[in-house]
């Protein structure tokens, strides 16, 4: 009979001889007391009410915590995962060097300078730039590429 009923629902055959245990009076209270934090504190998540709940002396898991939370159908008002999506009416800003070759080391330019003192002494940072990136991007002034290429060819 049940396999019949079943078939004819298109559910499993295991759904429909299971019985649901009753909840508790240690969840219950516990789902009680967690409504109350969660009315007090709506930004309070799982983890957070759990401490909560030590500093009371109720000790309870993260993960039973969270199913009782998931339950009750309770949920922290914070940030949920997927909040740094574009928008769709955002503007999208093409990549200015995405039809850049790389030419070889041989067009990079390279000098050194003084750029603190250690010791007394001063100490020396290499600064590299390749003037062919400088030419693609479109709002590089002219007197800028021409000064690098002056120290490339040197």
């Amino acid at each position: 009979m049940a396999k019949r009923q079943a078939s004819l629902l298109e559910i499993s055959r295991g759904a429909v001889y299971y019985q649901q245990r009753p909840t508790s009076e240690a969840d219950l209270a516990l789902m009680r007391r967690i409504d109350e934090l969660h009315l007090e504190h709506p930004f309070m998540g799982a983890r957070m009410m759990r401490r909560q709940l030590q500093r009371q002396s109720i000790h309870v898991g993260r993960r039973h915590l969270s199913t009782l939370m998931e339950l009750m159908g309770i949920q922290a008002l914070c940030p949920q995962p997927g909040t740094s999506k574009r928008h769709p009416q955002h503007k999208i800003y093409p990549y200015l060097l995405a039809r850049w070759r790389y030419a070889g080391p041989t067009r990079s330019g390279r000098w050194t300078r003084p750029t603190f003192r250690c010791r007394g002494r001063p100490s020396f940072a290499k600064c590299s730039i390749d003037y062919t990136i400088l030419q693609s991007w479109t709002r590089c002034p002219l007197y800028l590429i021409q000064a690098t290429r002056g120290v490339a060819e040197s």
